[in-house]
């Protein structure tokens, strides 16, 4: 789904080189899309040898379909980077949580040509291209037993949604041209949907059908669909969980709201960082004691004289 290539993030960690041995290593954790990772480090045949680590553990069955680049930038601007893809997750065919470890660079290399005063950072450029099993259970079912009024099929990915054209059409402009304009699909009882993901679909159509479906690991493929479906209500939705819900960063919810061009929801995390800053700084500021006046000090002189 071409969304998810922009759902990425970076870990950068400076590694002094005297700590770089034969025992295991790893960086402070960071949390990117509800999820946490961090990197691990350790000397291998002489040579850095680093792996991420997706430390997730709150579903039975969950993937995580990645690629991925280490980067080692010398004092120069000379970059050094090895690209490659692997999934994290703990299903029958994904076991490990761990990726296996990659021996990147020789140790002599980096102490030459890429350490400054013994220190050098390492950075994981990762792109998140599928998550599975991290979906909330289905608010809402769209099955042909479940549905008294539907009219069409939409299959995405093998999954059959049984929905109501007159509805679809409401609730987005795309499917309004679709499935009642001059495409052959107007008159087709099932239409398939290419390049989507089929579990964001049913948060998408679970948004549209009134339930709070989305959260901070499918909102990025939901207000693709929105956007892509240019459908209000759930674009709508997504902004308002984005702005009290998510604990997305607000760095990560800026980036998200300039790719879809949202420039209401863009204003009021602007506006909303420099509430908590404002307050933050009144927590701060020490107020003066207020020092008695000069006539409480001489009302008291006079009561101790009587």
């Amino acid at each position: 789904m071409p969304c998810l290539e922009k759902k990425q993030f970076t870990l950068s960690h400076s590694i002094d080189l005297s700590s770089v041995t034969y025992e295991q290593k790893s960086t402070a954790v960071k949390t990117h899309f509800s999820i946490p990772w961090c990197m691990e480090y350790v000397e291998s045949n002489n040579r850095l040898t680093l792996r991420v680590s997706c430390l997730y553990t709150k579903s039975d069955e969950w993937e995580i379909d990645t690629k991925f680049k280490f980067k080692l930038k010398s004092a120069n601007g000379t970059t050094l980077q090895l690209k490659n893809e692997r999934t994290f997750g703990n299903t029958e065919t994904n076991s490990s949580a761990r990726w296996e470890r990659t021996e990147f660079v020789k140790l002599r290399e980096i102490e030459k040509h890429y350490a400054e005063n013994g220190k050098f950072t390492i950075e994981a450029h990762l792109v998140i291209k599928k998550m599975n099993g991290f979906g909330i259970e289905k608010l809402k079912y769209f099955d042909e037993s479940s549905q008294n009024h539907w009219d069409v099929i939409i299959s995405v990915d093998g999954h059959k949604f049984h929905l109501s054209k007159a509805f679809l059409a409401f609730q987005s402009s795309y499917f309004e041209r679709l499935l009642f304009g001059s495409f052959k699909e107007a008159t087709q009882t099932e239409v398939e949907l290419k390049e989507v993901d089929h579990d964001d679909f049913q948060i998408f159509l679970e948004l549209i059908h009134g339930e709070s479906a989305v959260n901070d690991t499918n909102i990025d493929g939901v207000l693709h669909l929105a956007d892509m479906f240019d459908a209000p209500t759930a674009i709508r939705r997504c902004k308002e969980f984005l702005l009290i819900q998510s604990k997305w960063s607000l760095d990560e919810k800026v980036k998200l709201a300039e790719r879809y061009q949202l420039k209401d929801l863009m204003m009021n995390l602007q506006q909303s960082s420099k509430e908590e800053k404002q307050e933050e700084l009144e927590d701060v500021v020490v107020k003066p004691v207020k020092k008695p006046s000069k006539t409480s000090w001489f009302s008291c002189i006079r009561k101790q004289r009587d």
